[in-house]
């Protein structure tokens, strides 16, 4: 019996030691950046193509069921995200971002105007983010 809690008392810090060991690891892992790639470029200017348009089609005067804005502004969200994780953190993938996600808030409160406003703002960002990854003419090279 003894023994029984002799071993329990000298493996408790082996499994204390794994827990902060694991727990260092995974913080030190989430601070890992991204670089622009090519690759990279390429999945922006498909993101950023994609996002444009429905930036677009935000801004048009139809009246959007409630549904259709929720499925519309999700896309779009997760669009603005992928673009900045793809830029590296560019400045202009940090503020489409924060203009897709103030509009994603508004339409998701019924503010519709508000919504097209915040689309409005973010076309611009999108637009240079388009340029900036644009594949590049094969007779420039």
């Amino acid at each position: 019996m003894k023994s029984i809690a002799i071993a329990c008392l000298a493996a408790m810090p082996m499994f204390a030691q794994t827990a902060t060991t694991t727990t260092t690891t995974t913080t030190a892992s989430s601070k890992k950046t991204t670089k622009a790639t090519a690759a990279n470029h390429t999945k922006v200017w498909n993101d950023s193509t994609r996002l444009a348009a429905i930036l677009s089609d935000v801004q048009n005067k139809m009246n959007y069921s409630a549904d259709a804005w929720k499925v519309t502004v999700n896309e779009a969200n997760v669009l603005a995200n992928r673009i900045y994780a793809n830029t590296g953190g560019r400045s202009q993938a940090r503020e489409l971002r924060m203009h897709v996600r103030e509009m994603r808030e508004a339409a998701l409160k019924g503010d519709a105007e508000s919504a097209r406003t915040h689309a409005a703002e973010a076309a611009p960002f999108a637009n240079e983010l388009m340029d900036w990854a644009a594949p590049k003419d094969a007779s420039s090279r």
